[in-house]
């Protein structure tokens, strides 16, 4: 008994240090959805090759990081596959107007949510962040594919963009 409890928490070790943080995506046009599930809302699209965090897998989807928000995305599973490596930063000069653009982003979705929620409504306040939440990510996925970033890069470019300074850039 004991050699079997020993065999599967090696086993499980195992799997924890096999399993991949980022996955690519295999299929253009690929559903990225605010729920892990066919009936949740469509936020975004992925391109073939974009490559994203892994948050965690929940059944048949991953859930994904886009940019800095809390809110998970989802993707299902048969449109991926996982890698284990980060792709290189881009030069300096992409990075920075990647860094700027993720500036934009913020304004504009806060615009956007502004204008598609309603003051007096219900719930204001928790409609209006997932609304921007929402915007944020539709926004950033443009900016990476203009720009041809890996999703993932996100947290590299912005710490780079603190510490080149970009964020005291006027816009």
């Amino acid at each position: 008994m004991k050699r079997l409890i020993l065999f599967l928490g090696l086993l499980f070790i195992l799997q924890i240090s096999l399993h991949s943080q980022y996955i690519k995506v295999l299929k253009e046009a690929s559903s990225i959805r605010n729920g892990a599930s066919t009936t949740s809302s469509i936020i975004c699209q992925a391109n073939t090759g974009d490559i994203f965090e892994v948050k965690e897998t929940i059944g048949d989807w991953i859930s994904i990081k886009i940019g800095f928000g809390k809110e998970s995305r989802y993707i299902h599973k048969s449109l991926c596959q996982s890698i284990s490596d980060l792709p290189q930063l881009p030069d300096k000069s992409t990075c920075k107007n990647a860094f700027l653009d993720f500036r934009r982003c913020e304004a504009r979705s806060q615009r956007s949510a502004d204008s598609e929620i309603s003051v007096n409504s219900s719930n204001y306040l928790k409609r209006l962040k997932e609304s921007e939440g929402k915007f944020y990510s539709i926004y950033l996925m443009d900016t990476f594919h203009k720009l041809k970033i890996a999703p993932a890069l996100y947290d590299k470019i912005v710490e780079l963009g603190f510490k080149e300074g970009w964020n005291n850039i006027n816009l």
